[in-house]
């Protein structure tokens, strides 16, 4: 027996009650972790399911309303090798700042 196991030998022997506190705690603290990591891979199958049953979106586009109009965006369902099409859905941008923190003052 090394020098080093005569050691941890004689100070767990010594402090019983904080090692099985340690070894209590890393046990919560190992399964803890295991179970939050179960989670979080099972909480996207639902979406995975959902999404190879819809198949999803292989595509999607952005057009400016000020060039297209929207009778001819509607169009596009119609067009070779098309198998659906949704919309064309109105969107918007924002980018949110703060007065006196913005340099060009919006």
């Amino acid at each position: 027996m090394s020098a080093l196991g005569k050691v941890v030998r004689s100070g767990v022997e010594r402090r019983r009650v904080q090692t099985l506190v340690i070894g209590l705690a890393t046990m919560m603290a190992v399964a803890a972790s295991v179970l939050g990591g179960s989670l979080l891979v099972v909480s996207g199958a639902p979406f995975d399911a959902a999404f190879t049953k819809q198949r999803g979106a292989h595509l999607s586009v952005r057009f400016d309303a000020g060039k297209v109009s929207a009778g001819l965006l509607s169009k596009t369902k119609e067009a070779e090798g098309v198998s659906g099409t949704a919309g064309p859905f109105r969107t918007t941008t924002f980018t949110p700042s703060r007065p006196g923190r913005d340099p060009g003052g919006r």
